[in-house]
């Protein structure tokens, strides 16, 4: 076995790892939470994160299957088409699916038809284009096409967020830095692939790059906004200072708060 296809296998080995033990840093932040939603961002994400962890499985079992062949190779082998096939329906359908429901949950607010109808139609078509790719090339364009979308849709979030400043509890500003570094993590991989040696050339810094970049989004899960500190303290004088005046001015609790308001 070539050298870097050995590397390749660690690099994915040790990237699925990681993002599992992400997703479960995040799944318990959730479970110590006093008021729990599945819609919360913890819970969301360590999903994903999971099914993306499960994913790279996939890749490893591709990845040696392919190690001398090109990847146009599986177009003539069926019995590996419909393994690739799974695995892109896995990654990225199944494992966007929970930021796709984040990023409906936050833009349609109480309309729950609507998310419904999106989520399901985006979920359909995409599993239907996944089935009906011929080639392994296909299936890395299709790939593209169903996930950037969600994606570019959470930087934009995520900007919109950070400069809202408004969700302290997450850090939208790493977040977003996280979700456009994965961008170009992606749009360079098949660069990887033609450099090197091997059928997989050094795809394997392809899969720590991006591993660098999942480490960021869960970071911006995990700590809060750099905005944070500011605004409890900001609360705090607030309250404080809502005190001063219903000492000074002798007034009931209810017209106090309002005029410190107003």
């Amino acid at each position: 076995m070539e050298t870097n296809l050995i590397l390749l296998i660690i690099s994915t080995s040790i990237k699925s790892v990681v993002i599992f033990s992400l997703g479960t840093i995040l799944l318990r932040k959730w479970i110590k939470q006093n008021q729990k939603y599945y819609t919360d961002f913890p819970f969301l994400n360590s999903l994903g994160f999971y099914f993306y962890a499960i994913g790279k499985l996939f890749d490893i079992y591709l990845y040696i299957r392919f190690r001398t062949n090109d990847t146009t190779g599986i177009i003539s082998d069926y019995q590996a088409l419909a393994f690739a096939k799974a695995r892109f329906i896995l990654s990225p359908v199944i494992v966007l699916i929970p930021y796709v429901i984040l990023m409906l949950v936050i833009w349609f607010q109480g309309k729950k038809k609507l998310q419904i109808g999106i989520g399901f139609g985006w979920a359909l078509i995409s599993i239907i284009a996944v089935l009906f790719a011929h080639s392994y090339p296909q299936l890395l364009t299709i790939n593209a096409i169903i996930a950037f979308p969600p994606i570019f849709l959470s930087i934009i979030t995520f900007g919109i967020i950070n400069h809202q400043k408004r969700l302290p509890q997450i850090n939208s500003l790493i977040l977003m830095i996280g979700w456009s570094s994965y961008v170009v993590s992606q749009l360079i991989r098949s660069i990887w692939v033609t450099l090197g040696s091997g059928t997989w050339g050094l795809s394997y810094v392809g899969e720590l790059l991006e591993m660098v970049t999942f480490v960021i989004i869960g970071i911006g899960f995990m700590i809060p906004a750099f905005y944070h500190k500011s605004e409890e303290q900001s609360t705090i004088f607030q309250r404080d200072n809502n005190n001063f005046e219903e000492e000074i001015e002798n007034v009931d609790i209810l017209s106090s708060y309002n005029l410190a308001k107003l």
